[in-house]
């Protein structure tokens, strides 16, 4: 597989610019360049009904889809500044388990995505 370069420029002690050379397979996207984001996705539990997903796999019957089933829920996307840590994913965990999803009758889930 090949590599192509992406030059960042950095500011030496006396000032005078040099380059600096971040080796990116063709087709990715450098660390530098990706944008941090937290994804919270909230579902129904197996066990709650879903009134709002029974809807629309109705309406897809009618409109001659067939073997469709629907379940409907939330997706929280967080922008996050600086690292995403261990704590900072702690942080989103409680802020989803009290928050965003209602845990007597939703689950969620917590994954990170690299934009």
């Amino acid at each position: 597989m090949g590599f192509f370069s992406r030059s960042k420029s950095n500011k030496s002690a006396d000032n005078n610019k040099s380059s600096q050379q971040e080796q990116v397979a063709p087709g990715q996207v450098s660390e530098t360049d990706r944008a941090k984001r937290v994804v919270v996705n909230v579902m129904p539990k197996p066990e709650i009904l879903d009134p709002q997903g029974k809807a629309v796999s109705a309406s897809l019957r009618r409109l001659g889809y067939e073997g469709l089933s629907v379940r409907q829920g939330k997706r929280f996307e967080i922008e996050v500044e600086g690292e995403i840590t261990d704590e900072r994913l702690e942080q989103i965990r409680h802020a989803a388990e009290t928050l965003l999803a209602n845990t007597v009758i939703e689950k969620f889930d917590v994954t990170v995505e690299m934009a």
